[in-house]
């Protein structure tokens, strides 16, 4: 282990410790206390060895139960003697070779999904803010890109050339553009080579004695692209890895609505992982991340609906939903600017596909027939704004909606709906959508496995894998 990342390690195994001693004073084991706070007992013990950190928000909670008179509260903090920000990003999260974590060549965009001008798909241009900057072209911000990376390598100093800047905007747009619809294994070697010139930039600024914010803040958004397309192909530990790198970047680089969508990520992650207590816990820390931003708040009581139906619990579920929909008209000039997504047509759609999921788990949990009658009509509501969106998200919602069908009590409709879109669903690759499937899956099975349509929908299944 690096001598600067010590410091960090032993005051975890510090932590570890003293937990551990309260919760044997306690008389608890670690998956009562698991079992308590929602958590898999595997992360209690991980935590008492030191191995990972507190979950956001657990600390508290952690005190309250074992009775610690404050003494878990205090999460453990290695970076009081070391007060530089930028030194900190670099010494603590630095960049670290992580598995299947993307190429080192450097690849020439093409025009597909390319921007004009910034801001753009939620990102204003680190430089100008919202003032409207046009970009170069794919060939050309690729040449810059190149350049950039070899005069790195051989040590000369580098500039503040505004167009080096708008150069890696575009091509961090244009890369995520691709890997909403391509398969994440032809995004993530492209992606990385990017960030690792990126970090190399990082660090040349750090030694000629400048904050490198710009490059730590391109380094928080390529992480999170990296671990979306990691989440997408199922290795979520992967993933989770790069969240959290992205996490510390954009939090040293003050970077909150960077912060926010990797909450709001993480979120998905632990859900995907049927982790309750670490999506609310992801879900509340979202929350806490800037009360002045509308659309953080608005995500966080969206991912908080999604926590509390993974728990069964109904009155927090529909109490976020709510909030949720209060929330929406509130929406301003920042928010639009910096969560395009959330507005118009594409905020319908974000919203009613996380209440339909919502729903679905609700009544999954519960058996709660007006729950899933509620998901079938959000799901179709999420479809008929979806027409102008990725095949994937068409092919996900579909599930959902057949998904919500079954639980509502309809199997011949679920396998209906479900049939025109299952060879896409299969070949896909994409984690979220097998999820869909497998969830669907289950529910037909066990309440009709002797139909007919179930049967031909399982023969239709095994046909297609």
């Amino acid at each position: 282990m690096p001598a600067d990342r010590q410091p960090a390690q032993r005051a975890w195994i510090e932590y570890g410790r003293r937990l551990r001693a309260w919760r044997r004073r306690a008389g608890l084991t670690q998956r009562q206390v698991g079992d308590h706070l929602g958590y898999h007992h595997t992360v209690i013990s991980k935590v008492e060895q030191g191995l990972r950190e507190v979950p956001a928000g657990a600390a508290p909670r952690l005190d309250r139960l074992l009775r610690a008179g404050g003494e878990l509260i205090s999460v453990p903090d290695a970076r009081a003697d070391r007060p530089e920000p930028a030194d900190l990003a670099l010494a603590e999260s630095g960049f670290l070779p992580l598995p299947h974590g993307g190429g080192t060549t450097l690849v020439r965009p093409t025009d597909c999904g390319w921007p004009t001008s910034l801001p753009e798909h939620g990102l204003l241009c680190p430089r100008h803010g919202d003032t409207g900057c046009a970009v170069p072209g794919p060939a050309a911000a690729h040449q810059m890109t190149v350049a950039l990376d070899e005069r790195l390598r051989r040590g000369l100093p580098i500039g503040s050339d505004p167009d080096v800047v708008h150069s890696l905007a575009a091509t961090l747009i244009g890369w995520s553009r691709r890997g909403a619809e391509e398969t994440p294994e032809s995004i993530d070697g492209p992606a990385g080579a990017v960030l690792r010139v990126t970090m190399r930039w990082a660090r040349a600024e750090q030694a000629a004695g400048r904050p490198p914010l710009t490059s730590l803040q391109f380094a928080a958004h390529f992480a999170q692209l990296l671990g979306r397309l990691q989440m997408q192909r199922g290795r979520r530990a992967t993933a989770m890895a790069w969240f959290t790198q992205g996490l510390r970047w954009a939090a040293v680089s003050d970077q909150p609505a960077a912060r926010a969508t990797l909450l709001s990520d993480m979120c998905t992650l632990t859900r995907l992982d049927d982790d309750a207590g670490g999506a609310l816990a992801y879900a509340q820390a979202l929350e806490d991340v800037d009360p002045t931003r509308t659309w953080t708040t608005l995500l966080a009581h969206l991912y908080q609906a999604r926590a509390y139906a993974l728990r069964g619990d109904a009155a927090g579920c529909h109490q976020h939903l709510a909030r949720t929909r209060r929330d929406r008209p509130r929406l301003g000039e920042r928010d639009r600017l910096e969560a395009p997504w959330l507005d118009g047509d594409s905020g319908d759609l974000r919203l009613e596909t996380g209440a339909a999921g919502a729903l679905r788990d609700l009544a999954v949990r519960t058996g709660e027939r007006r729950a899933a009658t509620r998901a079938v009509a959000a799901s179709e509501q999420a479809l008929t704004c979806a027409t102008t969106h990725t095949r994937s998200t068409r092919v996900l919602l579909s599930l959902r909606l057949a998904d919500s069908l079954a639980c509502a009590g309809d199997p011949e409709q679920a396998v209906a709906t479900s049939s025109a879109v299952l060879a896409e669903a299969i070949s896909s690759g994409r984690s979220t959508i097998t999820e869909e499937l497998r969830g669907l899956r289950s529910r037909l099975s066990a309440r009709w496995a002797d139909s007919a349509p179930v049967r031909a929908f399982e023969t239709r299944l095994s046909q297609l894998s």
